[in-house]
C-alpha cells in the first residue's frame, strides 16, 4: 500500500546509478537513451574493474555533460557492493531520488519518467514486470519459469507481498535509503534486490509496486 511521502524535488536532484562490468558496446547506447527520457537527471557508472574498454568508453560518452561520471571500484567485487556504495554517495551529495538500472539495455531508459512519477506517493518504486503494463521479450520459457519461482520463494521468505521482488528496476527517495544499514551490505551479488525492501519494510514505508498498485509496468528485454 503507497504511503504519501513528504514534497519531493525530482528535477535537478536524481542520480542514476549504472554498475557495469564489461558493457563497452551498450555504454554509448545507455548514454543516449537515459539522456533522451531524463535530461534532468545526473548519471553514475560504477564500475566493477572491467577487463575490457567500459571505463574509456563512458569517459569518452561523458564529455561535455556536466554530471555524468565514472567511479571505479577497487576491493571485493559485486553488484550488491555496487549498489551500496553508490546509494551512500547519492545521499552524501543531497540527491533526492537514486535510481538503479542495468547497463545491458534490458531496463528501457524510456520508463524513467513512469519511475519517477510515482515516488510522489512512495519511498521506492519498482519496475515490474508481471504486472499491467510490463512484460519481457526474449526470455525462454524456463527462464521465466525460473524467474517467476524466484520472486515466489522470497516472498514466502521475506513475508513481503512485493509481486516482483527481485526486479532490479528501481527509483528509490534517498530519505528512504538512509534508513537503511548500507554500510553493513554483505551481499556481493543480485540478494540485495530482496534484502533493501525487506530492510525498508521493517522499518515502516511506503512502496509503490506496479500499475497493479496505481504505479508502472516496465518490460524487460533480451541482455
Amino acid at each position: 500500500m503507497a504511503a504519501t511521502g513528504p514534497e519531493l524535488d525530482i528535477q535537478h536532484a536524481t542520480l542514476l546509478i549504472v554498475p557495469t562490468l564489461n558493457e563497452a558496446a551498450n555504454v554509448p547506447e545507455l548514454v543516449r537513451r537515459t539522456r533522451e527520457a531524463a535530461p534532468d537527471a545526473d548519471l553514475l557508472i560504477v564500475d566493477d574493474q572491467s577487463s575490457d574498454d567500459t571505463v574509456s568508453v563512458a569517459r569518452q560518452a561523458f564529455k561535455g555533460r556536466p554530471g555524468y561520471s565514472v567511479w571505479v571500484r577497487t576491493g571485493p567485487k559485486g553488484l550488491g557492493r555496487s549498489y551500496a556504495e553508490a546509494f551512500q554517495h547519492a545521499i552524501a551529495m543531497g540527491y533526492a531520488v537514486a535510481v538503479q538500472m542495468d547497463a545491458d539495455l534490458s531496463h528501457d531508459p524510456a520508463a524513467l519518467p513512469a519511475l519517477r512519477g510515482a515516488l510522489p506517493d512512495a519511498d521506492l518504486v519498482i519496475g515490474s514486470r508481471y504486472c499491467p503494463g510490463g512484460g519481457i521479450a526474449g526470455w525462454a520459457a524456463h527462464r521465466i519459469w525460473l524467474s517467476r519461482f524466484a520472486n515466489l520463494y522470497a516472498r514466502s521468505v521475506t513475508g513481503i507481498g512485493i509481486a516482483d521482488i527481485t526486479a532490479g528496476y528501481r527509483a528509490w527517495r534517498t530519505s528512504a535509503l538512509r534508513q537503511l544499514s548500507l554500510e553493513t551490505v554483505a551481499s556481493a551479488g543480485y540478494s540485495i534486490q530482496e534484502s533493501s525492501p525487506c530492510a525498508r519494510v521493517a522499518r515502516g514505508s511506503g512502496f509503490a509496486r506496479s500499475r497493479s498498485c496505481s504505479r508502472t509496468g516496465v518490460g524487460v528485454h533480451p541482455r
